[in-house]
This record gives structure tokens, sequence and C-alpha cells, in this order.
């Protein structure tokens, strides 16, 4: 078993101190619309960023493991939130577009690695809302 951890203080108004077990800090915040500060780091920031970050790491593994010839990955990642009866949010979906160039290799290749990262990534497999990958994937000869 691994275990990750982090801290957080409250530092003032509606801002906090985040503290990761490897070292990381940021400044965070409620979102804007929330009376939250602009610019600032957000606990929905870092749901969407941990799915991103996970399964763009994820990819980079297997794709390794299957020596794809990978160019460039650059990805966004939307997630889209709902309020329930009570004004209960929660995320109802977060999509990845992730742009990939790859050299020598095909379409159906990249998609599939695609897919198994999404089917490995730890973060994924822990959420219950949908997480849907939109990649756009530019083949170069080689």
């Amino acid at each position: 078993m691994t275990q990750y951890s982090t801290i957080v203080e409250w530092t003032k108004d509606l801002d906090g101190f985040l503290k990761c077990g490897n070292g990381h800090t940021a400044v965070f915040s409620f979102p804007p619309e929330f009376n939250g500060r602009k610019g600032v780091f957000t606990p929905e920031d870092a749901f969407v960023a941990s799915l991103n970050m996970c399964i763009h790491m994820t990819f980079l593994a297997v794709s390794r493991k299957a020596r794809l010839n990978l160019v460039r990955y650059e990805c966004e990642a939307k997630g889209e939130t709902e309020s329930e009866i009570g004004n209960l949010y929660h995320f109802s979906k977060v999509t990845l577009y992730p742009k990939i160039v790859v050299k020598g290799s095909s379409m159906e290749t990249v998609q599939r690695l695609l897919g198994i990262a999404k089917k490995n990534c730890i973060v994924s497999n822990s959420v219950k809302c949908p997480v849907e990958i939109s990649p756009e994937i530019k083949l170069e000869q080689g």
C-alpha cells in the first residue's frame, strides 16, 4: 500500500495553504463564483488537474513501454459541475482534450494507449463522474 498525505491550513478570509507530502505547497481559495479570489488555486482546479496529470503520466508510462515515439503531448481538461436540489454541487463529467504528436506510429496505436492509460489511472479509477478523452492526434513520418 502506498500512502499520500496533505495538510491544509486556514490563512485568512476564504484562503488556505496546502502542504503536500512530497514538499509541494500552494495557496488556495474558493473559486471566484463562490466569492473566492481570481488567479488562486482551488479545490475544483485540483480535482480536474489531478485527472489530467494522472492520465498524462500513465500515458507516458504505457507509451514508453510500447516504445511509442512521442513528439508532443499537451492536454486541456474541462470539468463540468451541476447542482442538485439543496445546492449540492458535484462534477458531472470531466473531458480531456489531449493534443498528441507521434512519429512512425498509427492512430489506432495512440488511441489504444490512451485507453490503457485511462483504465490504469489511479485517479480516474477513484472518481464517480465520467471521464472522457477526446484526442487530437497528429502522425509524423519517421
